[in-house]
């Protein structure tokens, strides 16, 4: 890579490659944009210190979600966010352990306010890549606050992106049939960390273009004729106190759990 090897520099080549994405398809602008964001972040070699959540989130994970998912000229906006999603806001959604806030949504506007949300993003750093407990309670959450979009949003699917490290999954949450909710893994990509890294992103391309093609079908509005069909087959998200019953409320590994009588 010219960039690894100081033959071009960095700017020049974030131009070549803007440039080489005139024309494209909007799918295939967006994975451009996301190489030009991490040549713009990365460090030319990896970092030996250790990365917590906030630099992982802004410094390795914005540049490549930001390109993917950020919008704002079609109402569409990726954000790191600290407040509830508007789903949560909703009465029949109260008491759901989605009220507490993701780490990051993907909300269409309504007008100059945050609406629907169309996805929502959960991060675990290095540090807590081996504990099972908080990594499965966070797709958990991410399955209920994308089930209660479907629910108050009418949206015909919502899309999940559960993040551990480098790692990111994408997964996309509909309501199938009848009281019955599928969550689906699209596929999953490894964030480089360093310009030096970098040549092994684009191994990734084929499965950003599928996760970006099933974003586009799938997180929309359903349409008119469907929604009170769908609000039939909709159910009500399991509360607080019955999650706790079925987890154990600490990360204790080696904790029997009693499962309650249903």
């Amino acid at each position: 890579m010219n960039v690894k090897n100081k033959e071009l520099d960095r700017l020049d080549a974030m131009i070549e490659l803007l440039i080489l994405s005139k024309g494209k398809t909007k799918i295939i602008q967006r994975i451009i944009k996301s190489v030009v964001n991490l040549i713009e972040k990365f460090t030319d070699e990896k970092l030996s210190s250790e990365i917590k959540e906030f630099e992982l989130c802004h410094r390795y994970l914005d540049p490549v979600l930001l390109a993917l998912f950020d919008d704002p000229e079609n109402g569409v906006l990726f954000r790191w966010t600290s407040v509830t999603n508007q789903e949560a806001k909703d009465v029949s959604a109260k008491g759901s352990i989605s009220t507490h806030r993701p780490d990051s949504c993907i909300s269409k506007l309504n007008g100059l306010h945050f609406g629907k949300s169309l996805g929502f993003v959960e991060v675990k750093p290095s540090s807590e890549k081996n504990n099972k407990y908080s990594i499965s309670k966070d797709l958990v959450r991410l399955g209920v606050m994308t089930k209660n979009s479907l629910d108050i949003s009418a949206l015909k699917g919502c899309m999940g992106i559960q993040v551990v490290d480098h790692n990111i999954e994408f997964l996309m949450n509909k309501l199938q049939v009848d009281g019955t909710y599928i969550f689906t893994e699209i596929a999953s990509i490894t964030v480089p960390s360093c310009i030096a890294d970098l040549g092994a992103y684009p191994q990734y391309f084929d499965d950003l273009i599928a996760i970006l093609e099933c974003y586009e079908k799938w997180c929309i509005p359903l349409p008119r004729d469907e929604i009170s069909k769908m609000y039939s087959k909709r159910r009500r998200s399991l509360p607080d106190e019955q999650f706790e019953s079925l987890s154990p409320s600490r990360s204790n590994k080696r904790r029997s759990v009693t499962m309650p009588s249903l």
